[in-house]
């Protein structure tokens, strides 16, 4: 039987939401202490990478930091195990949470405040952003110049942004909220659709979209773009071993983008891993993911290779 038109447009549209982000968290942002009355506040949208969600924060101004932006059905708590690697190397995290239903615009503008305000509160340095997923949309868009409010940055603070597994040239599955002949066409049915399923971010999030393809030079100095090939990974496996869930959600090339190629400061490296997996899944530290950033000299310190000491000692980090 031939399905109407309208039911093929809802179910491909609602399988958006499968693939679509992050939950709407809080927003109100950790107390940030660091050592003097003078300097304790909150910035909104920044709280510890760990679970619970502690309302305090001490960080040391001396020390290097590094933001994470979560991803898809996620929070900062997703980066429990990366944080602890990262305090390993002498580099503070901390995370940024954000409300997946608003515009990447809004979210990145809230990101580009929240870096400001993080300036005032540690030593000029290179600040490290690290975003997964739509977090890594989120991640470039607050280090672009035209940014309505842009990130002032201070002397002395330069950014270095690492994206993994984000869709830098849209979202495949987004196609329809794209094309302004469907919406006049279904009387404007398509627009509440990919309201309803994606909040106001859908106008953003398809391929060929102004937010996609914006030009705009970023204020880092430096961008690692790390590209999943995601075929054929499975996130949840049955008794028998058979694949339950597919841990592919965006091609290689949603991800692929000659915006990004073609810009000299940044470096492409691509990843047979996981959309989820990629980050830390199901118990399972991300051991490539640390690999990669230590053989970019993201994380400064030399740790041992991805050998079995090491997968135990981040096996124990992240149970704890």
């Amino acid at each position: 039987m031939q399905l109407p038109f309208w039911m093929k447009l809802l179910a491909r549209v609602g399988a958006l939401s499968l693939l679509l982000a992050t939950g709407c968290t809080r927003n109100l942002g950790a107390l940030i202490r660091t050592g003097t009355d003078t300097t304790d506040a909150r910035i909104v949208g920044l709280f510890p990478c760990e679970a619970g969600g502690r309302d305090v924060m001490d960080l040391d101004p001396s020390r290097p930091v590094t933001v994470l932006v979560h991803g898809c059905n996620s929070s900062g708590e997703r980066f429990k195990t990366l944080a602890q690697v990262f305090e390993a190397n002498d580099q503070q995290t901390i995370c940024f949470n954000y409300n997946d239903r608003d515009y990447l615009n809004t979210s990145a503008t809230q990101l580009a405040q929240a870096l400001s305000a993080l300036e005032l509160r540690v030593a000029p340095h290179e600040l490290t952003i690290l975003g997964h997923s739509q977090g890594g949309l989120i991640a470039r868009r607050a280090l672009q110049a035209d940014l309505p409010r842009p990130l002032v940055t201070r002397e002395g603070f330069s950014y270095r942004l690492v994206t993994v597994s984000s869709p830098f040239s849209g979202i495949d599955s987004s196609a329809d909220c794209g094309r302004p002949w469907l919406h006049a066409l279904t009387l404007t049915a398509t627009i509440v659709v990919c309201l309803v399923v994606t909040g106001n971010k859908w106008t953003e999030i398809p391929p060929g979209s102004g937010f996609m393809t914006n030009p705009a030079p970023m204020l880092s100095t430096r961008h690692l773009q790390i590209i999943t090939d995601e075929r054929a990974t499975c996130r949840v496996r049955d008794a028998t071993g058979a694949c339950k869930k597919s841990d592919s959600v965006f091609d290689l090339h949603e991800q692929y983008s000659p915006l990004l190629t073609s810009d000299p400061r940044v470096t492409t490296v691509e990843l047979k891993e996981g959309h989820a997996a990629v980050v830390g899944e199901n118990g399972v530290p991300p051991l490539l993911l640390i690999e990669t950033l230590r053989a970019q000299h993201v994380l400064a310190a030399v740790l041992p290779s991805r050998g079995d000491a090491f997968a135990a000692l981040l096996t124990r980090l992240y149970s704890e």
